[in-house]
């Protein structure tokens, strides 16, 4: 967790990666084992971004971190498993150059695109729908509870606490995770729509004849296609931008 950028950045108690120990490392692990945990509000920051603006980071403690950091390690490789293959951002082993990658093959012969991007995501995450949805993959009650509780702390911003009614901070290790959670009914319809659809016929040239000599009559065979012929989608969802 160290050599990751930013991660010997303090919370709100002010400590420090180079003060943890393994004496301090066994006490944090038992308070979370006696029920004695109780996660503290994220410290909240503004970086700048790739538009010359700001956005906000919100920095748990350090104890927070590593507590998210054990659970986050064992809950990814059983939603690995399950995520769509499309859905490319925070996850092991692929980044956004698989995501580009793989929309040129995948994408020709494409007429229409949708782009979605999803403006502030992580903070405008509904913490209930977000926690329906993991009561359906997590069965341990305590983690449910933990990971409620992160979402519940709240944050500090110059001084002054501030409730979390939405959102899970970008800068909480396990919260990629818990974006790519909360999105994987969205992968798992788009397959379902990819496997029912099929690559749209070639121009029929007796159709093409047709709609020439007689407009009634194209009209018809116009019917007919529609109603025979699927529509070929795809789709690639990197973090919060996506196209369809």
């Amino acid at each position: 967790m160290a050599a990751n950028k930013g991660a010997g950045a303090p919370g709100v108690n002010n400590e420090t990666i180079d003060g943890i120990n393994l004496e301090r490392l066994e006490r944090y692990h038992q308070e979370y084992v006696n029920n004695g945990y109780n996660p503290k509000p994220v410290k909240r920051i503004l970086i700048p971004n790739d538009n010359k603006g700001t956005r906000p980071l919100g920095l748990p403690t350090i104890k927070d971190r590593l507590i998210q950091k054990c659970l986050e390690q064992l809950l990814t490789p059983y939603f690995e498993n399950i995520f769509s293959a499309w859905s490319l951002g925070f996850r092991t082993k692929k980044s956004c150059h698989d995501a580009i990658k793989h929309v040129k093959p995948r994408f020709k012969g494409i007429d229409y695109i949708v782009k979605i991007d999803l403006k502030g995501y992580f903070y405008t995450i509904n913490h209930e729908i977000l926690m329906r949805t993991l009561n359906r993959f997590i069965r341990k009650n305590k983690t449910l509870t933990t990971i409620n509780e992160w979402l519940k702390a709240g944050f500090m911003k110059n001084g002054i606490k501030y409730e979390s009614l939405s959102g899970s901070p970008q800068g909480g290790i396990i919260s990629p995770l818990l974006a790519n959670v909360y999105l994987h009914y969205i992968g798992l319809k788009m397959e379902e729509l990819i496997k029912e659809g099929k690559p749209i016929r070639k121009e029929n040239p007796e159709y093409k004849r047709a709609w020439f000599k007689n407009q009634h009559h194209q009209l018809g065979v116009d019917r007919y296609i529609n109603l025979n012929q699927k529509t070929r989608v795809e789709y690639i969802r990197y973090a919060d931008d996506f196209i369809i």
